[in-house]
């Protein structure tokens, strides 16, 4: 086995943590019947297998060492695990990339013992994402190699390591990396995710952000509903299947604030119904608007039905856009954001994210649910000028007024 690493140095200190493990810790090594054999250096180690009956070699070499053709006896090394061979500096060029790149598949992927000779041979490369084009980039494209990524929260936005990571700290700390404008320094480090402002369509720069709202704002509430989970997707944990949104956007003069959001996914229609009654109550949206297709009809028939029980009324439309989605989020955002009209709160890290990582963002439900407010308010006001909104009045006392809004 060959442990490799950017640096023969680092790669000493992946093995004497093994030599470690062999000498001091007696479970592990009686368990598995584990001592030191003929070879115990900084750099080579030998290991004995009483149980089996073998002995395995392990060397610790650097990228830019010697690694073609490394053998241990007569026999080519059947595991290699790289270790961090990518840093900022060898990544930040293409030319060092390339270099990079070449080292692995070419001399070192080569050392590895052939299929012929063992069926089980493997490489391991373990490293963050640096930039979209490094190493690792290019292996989670290539299908010859059983990619996973391991970020500090799950599909579910709970901590992957709850005993060492609670989720209440992780979140702490990303909401600083927020304040500090560092969020793309937290999405690489912690999240295995890369932002990159020149490939995303908007700038973390243009928004604003608010602790107190002012008075007589109009709100818009819309929901990008999705249907219920089916069986199979359930089993599969819903990973694959888009979040369910509901957003308030309010409108003051020519500031547009995002006020709040729900996100939810593999859930029932009880669920949509329960936070549209609540956002509803919160907020007396002037209208609200639901995508109008398929199962998101049936949802705004069952919204229309429920407020008739509960004697409560707001205007609801399904109303389809047939724009392609990253046209009208890019023009629902690019204008209003980039002169400094768009305003959010410093804990929507959810909408943040999204925002300076678009198009390169696994999900964009919320983002598309923000900009059907936008252009739902922009519509409305086409109809009449937000400069005549009576001063003193809350937007729930103007449902009248507004009724000439589509």
């Amino acid at each position: 086995a060959l442990f490799v690493s950017s640096a023969q140095d680092h790669s000493v200190k992946s093995l004497a943590w093994l030599k470690y493990q062999i000498e001091y810790n007696k479970v592990f090594a009686q368990t598995f019947g584990l001592t030191p054999g003929s070879k115990w250096t900084d750099t080579e180690i030998r290991i004995d297998n009483k149980l089996l009956k073998q002995s395995t070699s392990v060397i610790a070499l650097g990228m830019t060492g010697q690694i073609r053709g490394t053998l241990a006896g007569d026999y080519r090394p059947d595991l290699i695990v790289v270790d961090d061979p990518c840093d900022e500096e060898n990544t930040a060029t293409a030319e060092q990339r390339k270099k990079t790149a070449d080292l692995l598949f070419g001399a070192l992927d080569k050392s590895l013992a052939p299929e012929s000779e063992c069926a089980d041979a493997k490489m391991a490369l373990l490293q963050t994402v640096l930039n979209p084009e490094d190493l690792i980039s290019m292996c989670l494209r290539d299908e010859t190699w059983a990619s996973r990524i391991y970020g500090c929260f799950d599909d579910r936005g709970n901590s992957t390591w709850p005993k060492r990571f609670p989720r209440e700290i992780l979140e702490r700390q990303k909401q600083a990396h927020i304040s500090r404008g560092q969020l793309p320094l937290w999405l690489r480090e912690m999240e295995c995710k890369i932002v990159s402002e020149e490939s995303s369509d908007f700038r973390g720069s243009w928004l604003r952000y608010y602790d107190v709202l002012p008075e007589n704002m109009v709100c818009f509430l819309c929901i990008d509903p999705v249907p219920p989970p089916s069986e199979r997707e359930i089993n599969t944990g819903c990973m694959k299947k888009d979040y369910e949104v509901l957003a308030v956007v309010g409108v003051h003069g020519t500031k547009r604030f995002v006020l709040e959001y729900s996100m939810n996914r593999g859930h029932q229609p009880e669920w949509s119904v329960t936070e549209f009654l609540r956002l509803v109550d919160k907020w007396r949206p002037l209208k609200a608007r639901v995508e109008g297709t398929a199962y998101q009809r049936t949802l705004k028939w069952i919204l229309d039905q429920e407020m008739k029980k509960r004697n409560r009324f707001v205007q609801v439309n399904a109303e389809t856009d047939k724009r392609k989605k990253r046209q009208r989020i890019i023009q629902a955002f690019s204008g209003l954001a980039s002169s400094g009209q768009l305003y959010v709160r410093q804990d929507q890290t959810e909408f943040y994210e999204q925002f300076v990582s678009y198009p390169n963002v696994a999900h964009d439900d919320l983002l598309d649910c923000v900009a059907m407010g936008l252009d739902t308010a922009a519509q409305s006001f086409d109809y009449m000028d937000p400069d005549a909104i009576p001063q003193g009045q809350e937007s729930g006392a103007l449902t009248e007024q507004w009724r000439v809004c589509p």
